[in-house]
């Protein structure tokens, strides 16, 4: 079986989930956790659940399974609770899709062989590929609907794309602004495809149950309940560090640094990514102290297309580039701190985060899924990598000028104890849809 039982006791926490919702005659959650976002993400809701009583088994669905992208797991402490591993690599979208399928038929199989078992609900979270796919595969495999955790993400940008040539963007939140159904690639549609297959969702913000209504869901099975970054956040601000941060990264004492990162695949392309390094290394020569965090994404691309030579010139320009930081509290310490200037990242978890800490926030994209950032709270503007002058351009106004636009005296939108609200509403949850589509046996 590619389906795997790999930490110690992982067979008894099965049983002992199963005994616990038969107990209580209530269905069984599994919690999956996939991404470096939803590792950080989903620490405080698995911590609610099992501080509520709540019966669940953890799942890992292993998208993300290189040690930089997984350590979120260690520092939030929650590793020992997983009570099931799934086998979900493959070089493309369509190999990971047929480990996906044949990793839950194992897994049901396994669930199968206890003589009672309770009705099983997926939870998922935000918009990542397990997130799309998954739900899809217990409803078509088990009649299972998911509850969606982070529904209704939603990319929303300036309606007139000519404006990237003359408008100031300082002032975008005042444009005429429109859906991009197809933005991000492939994230946009990971997250309505999770919906689709989810009875339950739940939405960050008011916008986000907005955009679900609008595509026709019912109104009873949508709550919002903020988003589970601020519970992150908040538990990470226990324990920021200085002394022994500043030993990992001295080059930051003393100065102020505007922190960028990309992954996206809308941005790994050639000419957008030779726009951001040649735009920040003008910024560099402008005197603004830069640091180019290097994402296992971003690597792959700049290898791919050969570009070696332009990432050298960056850092000959006096960008600073940095090995990817496997700490989350260490980007969060990093916020927090004197050292930061502001984000430049297409980075919606960032652009959530940077609105609850308050830092100022450039979006490497032409649209987001977090509009809220910018078109009610403020903090967050869309600066795309339109050419090397724009973005050079543009930032060192934007920063010049961040009364106008990073309102850091606003309330925090994503809400506080988010993880309690969700859990209180799965208590006391039970699933609509016509048990009798359930199928007989997992």
């Amino acid at each position: 079986m590619k389906y795997t039982l790999q930490n110690p006791g992982c067979a008894g926490m099965m049983e002992a989930a199963i005994e616990k919702a038969m107990d209580l005659k209530r269905p069984l959650y599994l919690p999956i956790i996939a991404t470096k976002p939803c590792f950080i993400k989903m620490a405080s809701l698995i911590q609610s659940m099992t501080q509520h009583d709540l019966p669940f088994l953890l799942v890992n669905s292993n998208q993300h399974y290189d040690q930089l992208l997984t350590a979120q797991i260690d520092e939030l402490g929650y590793k020992q609770q997983i009570g099931a591993n799934l086998y979900s690599n493959g070089r493309d979208f369509n190999e990971r899709i047929i480990t996906m399928c044949q990793s839950v038929t194992d897994f049901l199989s396994v669930l199968a062989t206890y003589t009672e078992k309770p009705d099983i609900i997926p939870v998922v979270s935000g918009d990542t590929f397990s997130a799309g796919i998954l739900p899809q595969l217990f409803y078509f495999s088990a009649g299972a609907r998911s509850v969606h955790v982070e529904a209704g993400l939603r990319s929303y940008g300036p309606a007139d794309k000519d404006r990237w040539q003359d408008g100031n963007v300082l002032y975008q939140a005042g444009w005429d602004w429109t859906r991009y159904v197809n933005d991000p690639f492939p994230e946009g549609m990971d997250s309505r495809l999770a919906s689709i297959s989810s009875e339950l969702l739940l939405a960050p913000v008011k916008r986000n149950m907005d955009n679900l209504l609008y595509e026709g869901y019912v109104a009873e099975n949508i709550m919002v309940t903020g988003s589970l970054s601020s519970d992150a956040v908040e538990l990470m601000k226990k324990y920021t560090h200085t002394e022994d941060f500043l030993d990992r990264y001295p080059f930051l004492s003393g100065k102020k640094w505007l922190r960028v990162d990309l992954h996206r695949r809308e941005n790994l392309i050639p000419d957008r990514l030779i726009a951001v390094l040649s735009g920040i290394a003008r910024l560099s020569g402008e005197g603004m102290n830069i640091l180019l965090v290097k994402s296992n994404a971003m690597m792959a691309a700049i290898h791919q297309f050969g570009l070696e030579e332009q990432l050298r010139l960056t850092e000959q320009a006096g960008v600073k580039i940095c090995e990817l930081w496997p700490s989350y509290l260490d980007v969060i310490s990093f916020m927090l701190s004197d050292y930061c200037l502001g984000l430049y990242t297409d980075s919606g978890g960032l652009q959530e985060e940077a609105h609850i800490l308050r830092v100022p926030c450039l979006t490497l994209r032409y649209s987001t899924d977090r509009p809220e950032t910018i078109l009610d709270a403020g903090g967050n503007l869309l600066l795309p990598p339109v050419s090397e002058k724009f973005i050079c351009h543009n930032t060192l106004n934007a920063f010049d000028n961040t009364s106008r636009w990073a309102h850091q005296d606003t309330d925090n939108i994503y809400g506080n104890k988010v993880a309690d609200l969700i859990v209180e509403k799965l208590k006391h949850y039970t699933p609509q849809y016509n048990a009798a589509r359930r199928m007989l046996t997992y």
